[in-house]
């Protein structure tokens, strides 16, 4: 989420929406906002009080991480942006 376009928490507010009608499968990246789409979505993944098992979440490889020495990298930004880490 371009912080430019879209409201403070917009991503957050949405995937809580989303969560409250029963999905359970969530796509997002890194490059999002550089990490902060991933951030909401982690933060209301665990304040949601839905189990995480129950949860699918999906994350890409940013570009700028393409060589193979680079995607534990992005990895591990990835699952600490998530709070899964």
């Amino acid at each position: 989420a371009d912080p430019a376009k879209y409201p403070d928490k917009s991503v957050k507010q949405s995937v809580l929406a989303a969560l409250k009608v029963r999905y359970r499968h969530i796509d997002t990246s890194l490059r999002y906002g550089n990490g902060l789409g991933e951030r909401e979505v982690g933060e209301v993944i665990h304040e949601s009080g839905i189990l995480r098992e129950e949860i699918v979440v999906v994350t890409k490889l940013y570009n700028v991480f393409r060589g193979p020495e680079d995607v534990e990298v992005n990895l591990v930004i990835s699952l600490q942006n998530l709070g899964f880490g």
